[in-house]
């Protein structure tokens, strides 16, 4: 009985200083806001927040889209298949699956040390959904087929780049294409055509997006993505010599403005 009573007691006591081995170690723990927002595996995170989406929301194209990208960043082939062919079913003709199968169809013929099995799936597969003799025509027939939309058309463009980079000139002619025949001509899609310019998907190319910002401002004056930049005249205000030009000279009057909005000539 006391050989139990003291095994207890030493149980107990080890229990004990664990507990407070654990809170000492505690105090010098720092909690950085930095490091408690961030992951050391994102992609393996982002798989927890897929894998339900997968199993709940499967028929939206959206889902499988999504997985595309992080399947893209692992450079999982025959899951970035899978991921389209799931796309395809719902909604062949989105106009972002048009860029990953692009993407896909590139990745496997850079990709030099598949197993001829895998290879084999990956190429037939691609096959059945070009429906083309190669990515090039594959393009060629979603732009045309397309055309009207601004969607498609972005998508198509930022294809065409990245297959003839040398068809700059071309892409950026159509890409930035306004006419009032277009779908989707809304303040959303123009935003991300411009984003687009500005983001080098279409290489460098500042000026055309300055104008097609400016073209975009005369359609949607009330938008402040498409403004024009202000200038700036604090130095101007601040300047004596520039102050005495814009009084007014003794004996004359202002302008009288005739209404609210207009401007003097």
């Amino acid at each position: 009985m006391t050989e139990i009573v003291w095994r207890l007691d030493a149980k107990e006591k080890e229990v004990k200083q664990a507990d407070s081995e654990k809170r000492e170690s505690g105090k010098d723990q720092i909690l950085l806001p930095e490091e408690l927002e961030t992951t050391k595996e994102p992609l393996e995170e982002a798989l927890k927040f897929l894998r339900p989406l997968q199993t709940l929301v499967s028929g939206r194209v959206e889902t499988h889209l999504l997985a595309y990208r992080i399947y893209c960043r692992k450079k999982k082939l025959l899951l970035m298949l899978q991921s389209v062919k799931r796309a395809a079913a719902i909604d062949q003709n989105h106009h972002e699956l048009h860029e990953h199968i692009v993407d896909l169809a590139l990745a496997v013929a850079a990709s030099e040390s598949l197993a001829r099995p895998v290879s084999a799936i990956l190429r037939t597969s691609l096959l059945a959904l070009l429906d083309a003799p190669d990515v090039y025509e594959f393009n060629s027939q979603f732009r045309s087929t397309h055309a009207k939309s601004l969607p498609h058309l972005l998508s198509g463009c930022k294809v065409w780049y990245k297959l003839r980079p040398e068809k700059k000139d071309d892409v950026i002619r159509v890409v930035t294409n306004l006419a009032d025949d277009l779908t989707d001509r809304s303040v959303k899609w123009c935003s991300r055509v411009l984003e687009a310019l500005r983001g080098g998907d279409f290489g460098d190319v500042p000026e055309a997006a300055d104008r097609y910002k400016g073209d975009c401002h005369k359609l949607f004056p009330l938008t402040t993505a498409f403004a024009p930049a202000k200038v700036d005249n604090t130095e101007d205000a601040l300047d004596p010599g520039v102050a005495d030009t814009q009084e007014t000279r003794p004996g004359t009057e202002p302008p009288e403005k005739d209404g609210i909005l207009s401007e003097s000539s």
